[in-house]
């Protein structure tokens, strides 16, 4: 835990998740009451929201069964940028066909931000500390994340649109993909032979 602590890998991820984090939190929590107020279906952007959860799982499952061909920063990365291009999909979802694809997905990229944050732990720094660089990085992402919804609302409320902050969300959601990218394993130096004692 203390070596994983002191690489530059672990919190080049936590900066990563923490600008996905946010980037969700400022268009996803909005996503469902704009599609209303542009006056689409309330019932239609229902099937839309249980599709977004059906397409996470199908994403999910697809990136795990990839990881042994593709490597876990590509992957991730992919997921990022879906969730990116699903938030321009938004912005622009003013008739149904748009907002379900959007909706889609978003599912997709929500599916690979899951996949990515069950693997790349364990897979960076060993199984054996998983639970304690979690209980670590989670807080700092949940807490991060948890401001972009509010931060959203605040320029809605102020300038009568989203676009400018969810453009922002776009932003942050690529720049975090280029960072995973360059993000590599951190380098395990070979555990030292133990030396009997002399008697």
């Amino acid at each position: 835990m203390s070596d994983a602590i002191r690489t530059p890998a672990l919190w080049k991820l936590v900066v990563v998740f923490s600008m996905v984090s946010l980037a969700i939190g400022i268009v996803g929590v909005h996503r469902i009451p704009a599609f209303m107020d542009r006056g689409l279906d309330a019932t239609l952007i229902s099937f839309a929201t249980a599709f977004d959860a059906v397409c996470a799982g199908l994403a999910t499952f697809t990136f795990d069964m990839l990881v042994r061909k593709v490597t876990v920063r590509a992957l991730g990365a992919v997921g990022f940028l879906l969730l990116a291009l699903a938030s321009v999909m938004t912005i622009f979802a003013f008739g149904v066909p748009m907002m379900a694809s959007s909706m889609a997905v978003f599912g997709l990229g929500i599916g690979g931000m899951i996949f990515l944050q069950n693997f790349i732990w364990a897979d960076y720094f060993g199984r054996e500390h998983v639970g304690s660089i979690r209980g670590l990085v989670t807080p700092i992402n949940l807490v991060i994340g948890g401001i972009g919804a509010p931060i959203a609302g605040y320029v809605r409320d102020s300038t009568g649109t989203y676009d400018t902050v969810w453009w922002a969300g776009v932003v942050l959601m690529i720049m975090a993909a280029f960072l995973l990218l360059f993000t590599g394993r951190p380098s395990r130096e070979p555990a030292r032979p133990e030396t009997s004692a002399s008697a």
